[in-house]
């Protein structure tokens, strides 16, 4: 793993899970990247994007908008909606899939983890 990631990740976390999930034959991403969230922007997306290791990685996005915060309960912090709405907006930009291209990342489903482990 790229040690510019290491600041991301859990490290003794993620191989006891990919152990785990290994040992009952649950196939699953090489890296898991769970920090997006924290800072939304493009600099840090394409900071992951430029340091992912080989192989099958997964970035946890929580996408949405702020239109419908007056449907959930009071007490809820606001950021998490503009969060959301940054990432949908970061990730869905046209530079994004360019550069994406450019690194030859290739977005995928699950599916594609069972074909891509058997290559």
């Amino acid at each position: 793993m790229s040690s510019s990631l290491v600041k991301y990740t859990r490290i003794n976390e993620m191989e006891k899970n990919a152990k785990k999930l290994c040992k009952h034959g649950i196939l699953h991403p090489d890296l898991l990247m769970m920090s997006f969230w924290g800072d939304p922007t493009a600099a840090n997306f394409l900071y992951i994007m430029e340091h992912l290791p080989k192989g099958i990685s997964e970035i946890v996005l929580h996408l949405g908008t702020q239109t419908r915060q007056v449907n959930y309960p009071n007490g809820l912090d606001l950021n998490y909606f503009r969060n959301r709405e940054y990432e949908l907006i970061t990730v869905t930009s046209d530079y994004l899939q360019d550069y994406m291209d450019y690194l030859n990342i290739k977005t995928i489903g699950y599916g594609g983890i069972f074909k891509n482990k058997r290559e």
